[in-house]
C-alpha cells in the first residue's frame, strides 16, 4: 500500500503538480486498490485463526501478528504518508531552490570547525583570537559569490532534470495520445512486447499458450523432483533424551546400576554440553505422557531411567545426528536394556513418526493382530524405535477361592484377603503423622521377609467356629499372563504399534507402505486400523489448510467483485491464485524441498492473499482509463505502462524480505553477529521459499496475462458475434433457440385492462435510466 501510494504521488510530481496536491490526489484515487489490496491479504490469513488442535495453536501467532501489522500499515499508508511525503516533498522542493546556500552554509561550518581545531592542535593560538576569526570568516565571505554562481548553476540542472522527467511522465499520463514507441527503458521494452500479444488474436494465443506451457512445465518438473511430503519441519535440536529400558522383575538398585552403566558409556561423547539422569521403578513412567516442555511423547512402558541430553552450541558441534549414532554405537553392547534416543520436538509434539493403533470389540484377537503387525513392522527397513503397548511378558497368581468348601469349614470370605496381605504388601493397621511432617505413615503388620513365599500361603491358617484351618483347603492359587493395563477407546480395545523413521526418511512414505501392506491381507472381522500422531495431525492440518484456502477465496470473490463490479474481471484477478500455485511447485522442484503440510501449506494459503494485489492494481487502472475514455487497447498498454514500477517495486521488497529467510541468515544487532543456518531459522525456509517463487513466477505471468485477458473480449468479440451469425445463418435450430432465449418476457396483462399500443408508448417516451456497467466485462460490450 506504502509504495503504491508513493508510487503514484511521485508519477504526479513529475507530471508538475505540488507535493501537497499529488500526495492528495494519490490518497483519493488509491484508496480503494489499497483498501481492497489489504483486504484481500487479510481474509487469506483470517482462516488460519480457527485451525484447531495443537498445530493451529502453534501457528496461531503468524496470523495474529500479520493482522495487526496489516492494519497498522493501512492506516499509515492513508494517513500517515499522505502528510509527511506532502511536507518531506515540499521541503525538498525548498531545498532544491537553494542547493548552493545549503552547500555553502554546510561548508562553512565543516570549514570553520576543522580550522579552529587544526588550528589550536597546532598551537597557533594568534590565528585562534577574534582577529584570526575575523580573517577567515572574510576569506569565506569572498568564495561566497562563487557558490552563488554554483547554486544558479545547480538549480538550472534541476529545473532540466524536472522538465525532463515531466516529458517522460507525460508520455504514460492519462492526457493524451499514448505511444508505446515512444516509451525509453525497460518499461518501453515491456510495452512494446506486450503490444502484438494483446492487440491481435494470434497475439492472445501464443501469451495464453506460453503461461499454459510454463505451469505444465512447472508441474512436470515437480513430479521429477519431487520429494515428498511431511507433516512439519525436521530441524536440528539442542536438547535431546536418552529412555532407558529394561523388563524383570528389577529393585531401584538395580534399575539405577543400569541408568548409571548408561551414563558412563556417553558421558564423554563430544557435543554433549551437560546431562540428567533420572532412574524410576519399572514402568512407573512409561506408557505415554509428556509432551510438556522438556517432555517426550509415547515413553515405552519398561522405561526404567532418562538422561537428558543438552547439545553444545550449534555453531561449535557437529550435526546432532552424528553425535545420536555414536550413542548407539556406544550402548550397542549392552545386555537386557534397550537405549531409544528422541529429541525434543520444537514444533507440535505428536510423538513417534508413526502410531498404528489396532482396536476391535475382542480383546484376545486384537492382541494376536497386534503382535503380528509388530513382526511385520520389525522387517521393514528404514523404521527404528519400534515398540507397542501390548501387555508386557510376566505372570501374576490369581487367588480363587471355593465358596462351598469355605462355607464347610465356617470361613469368613472377607477374612481370606487380610490374611493373604500378611505376605504380600502387609495389613494396614493404622495411619501416623508424625510431629515434624505433613504427610502420614502407614502402619502395616506383614510376615518376616524370609517367609514372604507361595509357599507360605499354604500353611497360613484362618481362625473360624471350627477352629484354625489352613486357607489352602478352600483356595486355588493360579498362574496368569500379566496385563498391567487395558486400553478401550470408544467401547473397543486399542493397541498401538510405534516407529521412528530413519534418517534420510519421509514418515508419509512409510506410512503408505505399511497401508498397501495392511491392505494386502486378510484380516478378521470386526479388526480397524488407524495411523494416530503424525499422520493423523497431518490429515487434519492438510483438510483444514484446504477449507482455509476456499474460505479465503470465496472473501477474496466477494471483495473483488464489490470493487468491480464484474465477475469477469474478479475471475483475472484470481488467476493469479492459480498461477503462484505452480509457482510454489517451481520453486520447491529447483530447491529440492520437501512439501511441508504445515509451513508450506501456510506459504499457499498466505500468497494467495498477496498475489492477487497485483492483479487489483493493474485492473483498477484500466477500469479508471476506460472511464477518461481510452479504447480497450490503449487502456491495456497505458496501464501496463503505469503499473509495472509499483508492481515491481512491490514484488522486490516482499522477495528481499524473506530472501534471509529463505537462505537462513540471522543478523543479530545486538551482538554484531550474522549467523547462517541457525536451529530456529529452519522453521521458516519452506514457508518463505514458498512465498518467494509463488511471488516471483505469478508476478512475472501476471504482467502478461491480465493484460492479453483484459483484451480478449475486445480482440475475439467481432469474430465471435460473426461466429454466431453464421451459425444462426446454417442451422435453424440453433437460430429458434438463441431468439428464444433473447425474446424478452412480457407479462399477460390482467382482465378487464386494455393493452397498451405503440401509439400510447410513442406518447410517453421516456429516455430509460442505463446503469454504468465496467468497462472489458464481457463479449456484447466488446460488440458495441
Amino acid at each position: 500500500g506504502a509504495i503504491v501510494m508513493v508510487e503514484y504521488a511521485d508519477r504526479k510530481i513529475d507530471e508538475g503538480l505540488p507535493p501537497r496536491e499529488a500526495y492528495i490526489r494519490a490518497a483519493k484515487l488509491m484508496f480503494w486498490p489499497i483498501v481492497s489490496s489489504t483486504a484481500t491479504t487479510l481474509v487469506a490469513f483470517l482462516p488460519m485463526l480457527l485451525w484447531p488442535g495443537v498445530p493451529g495453536e502453534f501457528m496461531s501467532y503468524l496470523p495474529i501478528m500479520v493482522i495487526i501489522v496489516l492494519t497498522a500499515a493501512l492506516a499509515t499508508a492513508m494517513i500517515f504518508l499522505p502528510v509527511t511525503g506532502a511536507l518531506v516533498g515540499e521541503s525538498a522542493a525548498w531545498l532544491g531552490r537553494r542547493a548552493g546556500y545549503v552547500y555553502l552554509a554546510l561548508l562553512a561550518v565543516a570549514a570553520g570547525l576543522a580550522a579552529f581545531a587544526g588550528l589550536t592542535a597546532l598551537g597557533l593560538t594568534a590565528l585562534a583570537t577574534p582577529l584570526g576569526l575575523i580573517a577567515a570568516l572574510a576569506t569565506a565571505i569572498g568564495f561566497s559569490r562563487r557558490f552563488a554562481a554554483l547554486n544558479e548553476h545547480l538549480h538550472e540542472k534541476a529545473e532540466l532534470r524536472a522538465a525532463e522527467k515531466a516529458v517522460e511522465a507525460a508520455k504514460l499520463s492519462s492526457a493524451g495520445h499514448f505511444d508505446p514507441d515512444a516509451i525509453r527503458g525497460l518499461t518501453g521494452v515491456y510495452v512494446r512486447t506486450l503490444k502484438p500479444l494483446v492487440s491481435t488474436m494470434l497475439g492472445n494465443i501464443v501469451a495464453i499458450g506460453i503461461v499454459l506451457g510454463l505451469c505444465a512445465g512447472s508441474v512436470y518438473l515437480f513430479t521429477l523432483n519431487n520429494h515428498g511430503v511431511e507433516f512439519f519441519v525436521e530441524e536440528e535440536p539442542d536438547v535431546a533424551v536418552v529412555l532407558i529400558s529394561a523388563r524383570g522383575n528389577l529393585s531401584a538398585e538395580e534399575t539405577r546400576d543400569l541408568v548409571v552403566e548408561v551414563e558412563g558409556r556417553i558421558l564423554d561423547v563430544e557435543g554433549i554440553a551437560s546431562m540428567l539422569v533420572t532412574s524410576t521403578p519399572l514402568g512407573a513412567s512409561g506408557g505415554g505422557g509428556g509432551g510438556g516442555p522438556g517432555e517426550v511423547q509415547d515413553k515405552p512402558a519398561d522405561l526404567v531411567g532418562q538422561i537428558q541430553l543438552e547439545l553444545a552450541n550449534f555453531c561449535c558441534r557437529r550435526r546432532a545426528e552424528e553425535i545420536f549414532d555414536e550413542i548407539r554405537a556406544r550402548t550397542a553392547d549392552l545386555a537386557g536394556i534397550r537405549v531409544e534416543i528422541r529429541k525434543i520436538e520444537g514444533g507440535p509434539p505428536t510423538g513417534k513418526d508413526i502410531r498404528l493403533e489396532v482396536r476391535g470389540a475382542d480383546y484376545d484377537t486384537i492382541l494376536r493382530i497386534a503382535r503380528q503387525v509388530r513382526a511385520h513392522v520389525d522387517t521393514v527397513d528404514g523404521l527404528v524405535d519400534i515398540e507397542d503397548d501390548t501387555p508386557l511378558p510376566g505372570i501374576e497368581w490369581q487367588v480363587v477361592i471355593d465358596r462351598e468348601e469355605a462355607g464347610r469349614f465356617g470361613a469368613a470370605i472377607a477374612s481370606v484377603g487380610p490374611m493373604m496381605q500378611l505376605v504380600t504388601n502387609g495389613v494396614l493397621i493404622d495411619r501416623y503423622r508424625p510431629s515434624d511432617s505433613d504427610d502420614e505413615v502407614e502402619i502395616r503388620v506383614r510376615l518376616p521377609e524370609a517367609e514372604r513365599s507361595l509357599e507360605r500361603l499354604d500353611t497360613l491358617r484362618l481362625t473360624t467356629p471350627e477352629g484354625q484351618v489352613p486357607i489352602s483347603n478352600f483356595i486355588e492359587r493360579r498362574a496368569e499372563p500379566l496385563v498391567s493395563a487395558i486400553t478401550r477407546k470408544d467401547g473397543q480395545y486399542v493397541m498401538t504399534v510405534k516407529a521412528n523413521v530413519a534418517e534420510g526418511l519421509l514418515a508419509n512414505d512409510m506410512v503408505g507402505e505399511l497401508q498397501t501392506w495392511l491392505d494386502a491381507q486378510e484380516w478378521p472381522e470386526g479388526v480397524f486400523f488407524r495411523f494416530r500422531g503424525a499422520d493423523e495431525e497431518q490429515q487434519e492440518s492438510g483438510a483444514f489448510l484446504a477449507k482455509a484456502m476456499v474460505g479465503s477465496l470465496f472473501m477474496m470473490f466477494i471483495i473483488l467483485v464489490t470493487q468491480y463490479n464484474s465477475f469477469y474481471q474478479t475471475a483475472i484477478t484470481l488467476l493469479t491464485v492459480i498461477l503462484s500455485v505452480f509457482g510454489v511447485l517451481l520453486g520447491m522442484a529447483l530447491t529440492g524441498q520437501t512439501f511441508s503440510i504445515i509451513m508450506s501449506g501456510t506459504g499457499v494459503v498466505a500468497l494467495a492473499g498477496i498475489v492477487v494485489n497485483n492483479a487489483i492494481v493493474l485492473i483498477d487502472t484500466y477500469n479508471r482509463f476506460r472511464e477518461e475514455g481510452l479504447d480497450v487497447i490503449e487502456g491495456v498498454l497505458k496501464t501496463a505502462a503505469q503499473r509495472i514500477r509499483p508492481i515491481m517495486l512491490t514484488t522486490i521488497t516482499t522477495i528481499a524480505g524473506l530472501v534471509p529467510m529463505a537462505t537462513q541468515i540471522n543478523f543479530d544487532f545486538f551482538n554484531r553477529v550474522i549467523n547462517v543456518g541457525s536451529i530456529t531459522s529452519t522453521w521458516w525456509v519452506q514457508l518463505s521459499t514458498a512465498v518467494i517463487s509463488g511471488l516471483a513466477f505469478s508476478t512475472i505471468l501476471t504482467l502478461v496475462v491480465v493484460p492479453v485477458l483484459l483484451s480478449v473480449p475486445t480482440v475475439w468479440g467481432p469474430r465471435v458475434s460473426m461466429a454466431n451469425g453464421v451459425l444462426k445463418t446454417r442451422i435453424p435450430l440453433y437460430r429458434a433457440l438463441a431468439d428464444r432465449f433473447r425474446e424478452p418476457h412480457r407479462p399477460q396483462e390482467p382482465a378487464g385492462i386494455e393493452p397498451v399500443t405503440a401509439a400510447d408508448e410513442a406518447k410517453d417516451t421516456v429516455t430509460p435510466f442505463r446503469a454504468p456497467r465496467p468497462f472489458g466485462d464481457g463479449y456484447q460490450q466488446a460488440a458495441e
